[in-house]
């Protein structure tokens, strides 16, 4: 019987508090020592930590804790509906929640997702799409992250449109990590 070593996994991640290269060098050592990482860079100008390990051996929030322990933190960003329960718990467990919204996918009335399976789930048309991106982009809900699925029919030509909307509306565009 053979068997397989997993795979490698990347991960990437936000380090904040770092000030200098000795700072970025001590967080690099760090991941590096962890059993598991065949490698690790640290960026001192992205305030970033892009890390190669096996899964088997290291998981990705043991990484984040061998960065704490070096006096800095680093939030692995759970992405989630607002208000849900995968927020609250990535929250009470230390993790950075981003709500995040969709600009191709009809909501119901509580804020949840209507589900694929049931007829008018996904939203298609460009004028609708772009209506509910600007909504939840400067809405009272305002999301930090807007996801447009690549299945989507018509997909890029919507990412267009919604990325010309968001900016003749003055939306800033930036990356939450």
């Amino acid at each position: 019987m053979t068997t397989t070593a997993p795979p490698e996994q990347r991960i990437s991640f936000p380090v904040t508090g770092m000030t200098c290269a000795a700072c970025q060098a001590r967080v690099q050592r760090a991941l590096r020592a962890e059993p598991g990482v065949s490698d690790a860079t640290v960026n001192l100008v992205t305030n970033s930590a892009a890390v190669v390990y096996d899964s088997a051996t290291v998981t990705p929030q043991r990484l984040i804790d061998a960065v704490r322990a070096t006096g800095y933190d680093a939030s692995l960003p759970v992405l989630g509906l607002p208000g849900s329960a995968l927020l609250r718990l990535a929250a009470e467990a230390g993790l950075r929640p981003v709500e995040e919204g969709f600009a191709d996918r009809r909501y119901r009335a509580d804020g949840t997702l209507t589900p694929r399976t049931e007829p008018d789930a996904l939203l298609t048309g460009t004028d609708e799409v772009v209506a509910q991106a600007l909504r939840l982009a400067t809405g009272t809900g305002r999301v930090a992250s807007l996801c447009l699925h690549g299945d989507t029919p018509g997909a890029v030509s919507l990412a267009n449109a919604v990325r010309a909307a968001l900016d003749d509306a003055g939306v800033p565009l930036a990356p939450f990590v």
